[in-house]
């Protein structure tokens, strides 16, 4: 039942993405990572919180504060890789902090992050 939700969800998701509402994919993705907490699938959540990460980079030409969003989904999708030894989702964690950190203008902790 849990894992039909899921899979509904990532389509929704990756749907809404697609078309460029990244509101209604981020909103999406948000419960696909409850979910995949509840099935403690850590790697699968992490990920995910990567891509609602992303989606508020994409929302902050219209939504002020997106980047705040995106750099907390960023850090718990860091923080998930590192306590459970998931380096690649770390990693891509660590990229889009960076990612975030360029946006806002600190050049140095961008670099740092990337590296």
């Amino acid at each position: 039942e849990v894992e039909h939700q899921l899979e509904i969800l990532r389509v929704f998701a990756l749907t809404n993405f697609n078309a460029g509402h990244f509101d209604k994919a981020a909103s999406s993705f948000q419960r696909c990572v409850l979910r995949l907490g509840q099935l403690e699938r850590f790697r699968d959540q992490a990920t995910t919180l990567s891509e609602v990460g992303m989606c508020f980079i994409l929302l902050n030409d219209t939504q002020p504060g997106a980047f705040e969003g995106a750099a907390i989904c960023y850090e718990k999708a860091r923080k998930l890789g590192e306590q459970h030894g998931f380096y690649s989702a770390e990693c891509g964690a660590c990229v889009g902090l960076g990612h975030v950190e360029y946006m806002r203008g600190r050049k140095k902790e961008a670099e740092e992050l990337i590296r």
